[in-house]
């Protein structure tokens, strides 16, 4: 038993019944450290395949990405590239500020609510059907 176990053992000691006494009452401390060291077991195990899983996308990834890249450079147009027609941008939007009352006026057929928050800032929900 190394000190590490042994210190876990004087914890134990204090917080779970010796083998003898209340068995009925949950798990010795024997079987408390057994379960400890399989919870162990099972995340050093999880750490281990998902970090193999991971180094294994990283290659499939870095051998897809070379090999793509091979045929770009081994691909040469044989045609001019076309030039295409740039669209004409979109009319800027216009925005129009209103009053509460207007405001109301237009959302007369919509839930809404005006909440005041405790710093007095209002904020306006609307609710969507």
């Amino acid at each position: 038993m190394n000190s590490k176990q042994k210190s876990m053992q004087h914890l134990l000691d204090d917080v779970v019944t010796p083998e003898s006494d209340c068995e009925h009452l949950g798990p010795n401390r024997t079987t408390l450290l057994e379960m400890v060291s399989q919870e162990r077991a099972r995340r050093k195990r999880t750490s281990t395949y998902l970090g193999t899983a991971a180094g294994a996308c990283v290659c499939a990834l870095v051998t897809l990405l070379l090999v793509q890249q091979s045929h770009w450079f081994q691909e040469s147009p044989a045609t001019p590239s076309t030039v295409h027609a740039v669209p004409a941008p979109p009319e800027p939007i216009t925005i129009h500020e209103v009053n509460d009352k207007e405001l109301l006026e237009l959302l007369k057929d919509t839930p809404v609510a005006l909440m005041e928050w405790p710093d007095g800032k209002h904020t306006l929900l609307v609710m969507e059907r």
